[in-house]
């Protein structure tokens, strides 16, 4: 149910983001860039998004 929250009320706090934020607040979401890196190294394309202190990372998907 969460995931779903993020993806139909979707607002982006930033775009092409290569690092993690240092205090991420619940509810935000980032696009993730091309060439990420630290804890976002190999996920470049999608979106990191936070909610109860987790990360959940999500496929893009053009359509």
């Amino acid at each position: 149910m969460h995931r779903l929250d993020l993806v139909v009320q979707l607002v982006l706090e930033e775009l092409e983001r290569e690092t993690p934020p240092a205090d991420p607040g619940a509810g935000e979401i980032y696009a993730i860039g091309a060439s990420p890196n630290a804890a976002w190294a190999g996920q470049g394309g999608r979106l990191a998004a936070w909610g109860d202190g987790l990360a959940c990372l999500a496929v893009g998907r053009w359509g």
